[in-house]
């Protein structure tokens, strides 16, 4: 690479800059699955506490995103709307995020 300034080659501080620059984006990109690996699991086992066992089973299929959609919903109209997901009618996670009337709030997520 070429430096802006005539005569000047690339230095090792430029490498090391753009080293800690990569290493912090990924390891932002890392903390964000995490959390979404988290949420998955909490939806999941609300999904086997709150609905019918034979619903729960077939919520196994759900994607991620749609989980974490369906985290906002509260636990009254959590079976209404993971049956619409189940049945393919919502798929989208903004789409289940629209349908959602009682808005749960996620106020410690980091």
């Amino acid at each position: 690479l070429r430096s802006q300034y005539p005569g000047r080659t690339k230095s090792s501080s430029d490498d090391v800059s753009l080293g800690l620059s990569v290493m912090m984006y990924l390891d932002s990109l890392n903390t964000l699955k995490v959390q979404d690996r988290l949420i998955r699991l909490e939806e999941q086992l609300r999904c086997q506490r709150v609905l019918p066992a034979e619903l729960a089973q077939k919520a196994g299929g759900m994607r991620v995103g749609q989980y974490i959609a369906l985290r906002f919903a509260s636990d009254e109209e959590l079976e209404a709307l993971v049956t619409e997901v189940v049945e393919g009618r919502l798929t989208k996670p903004a789409e289940i995020k629209q349908a959602i009337k009682n808005w749960r709030g996620d106020y410690f997520r980091v």
